[in-house]
């Protein structure tokens, strides 16, 4: 098509084409290897190879780095100047300078994390409001999951379900967070247990993302979030716009069980938050 052969690069991306094969079709169209779609695609794979350990950002140094090697590794000769790299990737990673450290930021994950601290505060915001709680529902509980709970799991019950807004319940295995969460919470409350991927009802379309957000949120009251350890930015920001404020929001999870495929450590920026977020 026409625009595979104006753009092969920011086209193959779309149809999900690795940078190699998208050089061949740079070179059959006569595209200059300083190309702006080329660059931005080696940019993007260099960012996503970083990111796959969990970097939302990263010196300048590693990302050129990366970034050249990516290009090196394609079917043109000639060096791409640092100078044609930093005018492709302008607009998509914010540089900033960090004592003698140029610092690279992908603007999506800049996005995410500034949403994720606005709607968490916006969920939290409904932590004021007192919810009825009976120390009968611990014995329902205890019962419904066939557990028999020791003095610091009935002690969290309260402190979840008292009031609404956000919430964390951490700890390592045989702490009692309670074993195969889904499984019992399905069982007991007789309503199925889902990823957050098909609770969001996530389509990715080649660069856009069509799900459920504030003009079509989530129906629920209690949202329960296991393995949250494993949940990156991205994700977690798409969740968190699509939960309508007065939700209350659980989050259960270990920092020292899996981590996240993707940017972020999410559960873990969240414990080191100050109580004023």
């Amino acid at each position: 098509s026409i625009k595979i052969m104006e753009d092969p690069y920011s086209y193959g991306k779309k149809l999900g084409l690795g940078f190699l094969t998208c050089d061949k079709l740079g070179v059959k169209f006569h595209k200059p290897a300083e190309f702006f779609g080329r660059i931005k695609l080696a940019a993007f794979e260099a960012a996503n190879i970083l990111s796959a350990n969990g970097h939302t950002y990263y010196t300048g140094e590693l990302f050129h780095y990366n970034i050249q090697r990516i290009l090196n590794s394609g079917c043109y000769a000639e060096h791409v100047p640092t100078s044609a790299v930093l005018t492709a990737i302008g607009k998509d990673y914010l540089q900033e300078v960090d004592g003698q450290n140029c610092i690279i930021h992908p603007q999506k994950y800049l996005t995410a994390e500034k949403r994720i601290a606005k709607n968490i505060r916006r969920l939290a915001s409904a932590s004021c409001e007192n919810q009825s709680f009976s120390p009968d529902l611990i014995l329902y509980a205890a019962r419904a999951c066939k557990m028999n709970y020791g003095e610091q799991q009935r002690s969290a019950f309260p402190m979840v379900l008292r009031k609404k807004g956000v919430k964390i319940l951490t700890g390592g295995p045989g702490t009692g967070k309670t074993g195969r969460a889904a499984q019992r919470m399905a069982e007991s409350t007789h309503m199925e247990a889902v990823t957050v991927h098909r609770l969001l009802d996530l389509k990715p379309y080649g660069d856009t993302t069509v799900c459920k957000d504030s003009s079509d949120p989530i129906d629920a009251d209690l949202i329960v979030v296991d393995e949250m350890s494993m949940i990156n930015i991205e994700v977690f920001d798409l969740l968190l716009e699509a939960i309508k404020t007065g939700t209350t929001l659980v989050l259960v999870g270990d920092i020292n069980q899996l981590e996240s495929v993707g940017a972020g450590a999410v559960l873990h920026d969240l414990l080191e938050a100050p109580e004023s977020l």
